[in-house]
This record gives structure tokens, sequence and C-alpha cells, in this order.
């Protein structure tokens, strides 16, 4: 049951190092506080944040087309009030993302 628990907190802290607002910069030291292997943390948070850099770069293409999609149906149901959610904004999230994993690495 202690592995269980143990290897439980492990997950956690892959999940939560690239979720907003639980980035890896603070979940390091709560797993490390907590008590957690302090080099396992950080090749868990690591890997956790990279992660979602990764899918983004691969699914970028599917991303865009799928704004773009979007983008043409609320031109023909007229209704395009400013921007959407990702609209131009999509390019610095990425850029944003890809800077704080280069800020992370070093």
């Amino acid at each position: 049951m202690q592995l269980l628990n143990v290897l439980w907190a492990y997950i956690l802290v892959f999940l939560l190092a690239d979720t907003p607002f639980f980035e890896a910069l603070a979940i390091v030291p709560i797993a490390i506080v907590g008590g957690l292997n302090p080099l396992l943390v950080l090749i868990i948070a690591l890997v956790g944040n990279l992660l979602t850099v990764y899918l983004v770069i691969v699914f970028i293409n599917k991303i865009k087309s799928w704004r773009e999609r979007k983008k043409e149906k609320k031109k023909k149901v007229n209704v395009q009030k400013g921007h959407n959610l990702f609209g131009k904004n999509m390019d610095f999230l990425i850029l944003l993302s890809l800077v704080r994993f280069l800020l992370e690495v070093i």
C-alpha cells in the first residue's frame, strides 16, 4: 500500500507539472517538501512539462486547420464577434510555452 501511495504521488507530479497555475516551478518544491526524491521529481516534472510542448509541436497543423474550419463556420453564420479563445494569440501561446520550457531547462 505504501508503494501505491508513493507511485500515486509521482504520477501527480507528472500530471501537474504542465498544468497552468501548477507548473513545474511550483510542483517541484511542493513535491520535495512532501518528501519525494528531488532528482526523480525533477526528471518526472521535466518529462511531464515536455510532453505537452511535444504534443503541441506534433499536432500544430491539426490545431491550425481546426481553427480555420471554426473561423469559416463563424463567417458563414456571420456571428463573428472579436477573436475566439485562440485567435491570433495561438502563436504567442506556443512561443510562451517554448520560452517557459527553455527557462526551466536552464
